[in-house]
């Protein structure tokens, strides 16, 4: 008896002949950023130009903020979620407190990136 082993731990995903792997889509990419929001991360680094205080947090918000600007221009059927953890407050399904999860915390699924997103994310 001949087994053949990509045969027997081959995965369904990867059967072309399969509805799902013919109908995905396949430029859609969903995001998932995570955050750390303990009071380290709010520890002053460094001193702007314009004379505003940088923190890690406040560099990683802008680093994402970034990303959706970018995502929303050359990607806009991407999903992505915000997520913090380490936070006072707690906003997810699983109700886990010092998890805080900006834009989906309602329902399972991420959104889209849009400017409200961004806006929101900023403010």
């Amino acid at each position: 008896m001949d087994i053949d082993p990509d045969d027997l731990f081959r995965d369904e995903d990867d059967d072309q002949d399969n509805d799902y792997y013919q109908h995905s889509n396949y430029g859609k990419e969903m995001v998932v950023y995570l955050v750390d929001a303990s009071p380290k991360m709010f520890n002053s680094v460094s001193v702007s130009a314009d004379e505003k205080e940088e923190t890690h947090f406040h560099t990683a918000v802008s680093c994402i903020s970034q990303s959706l600007r970018t995502q929303i221009i050359n990607r806009a059927n991407d999903e992505v979620a915000i997520c913090f953890y380490n936070t006072k407050e707690k906003k997810n399904l699983q109700d886990l407190s010092g998890v805080y999860v900006s834009n989906v915390a309602e329902r399972e699924d991420l959104d889209r990136p849009t400017t409200r997103l961004v806006k929101n994310l900023l403010v």
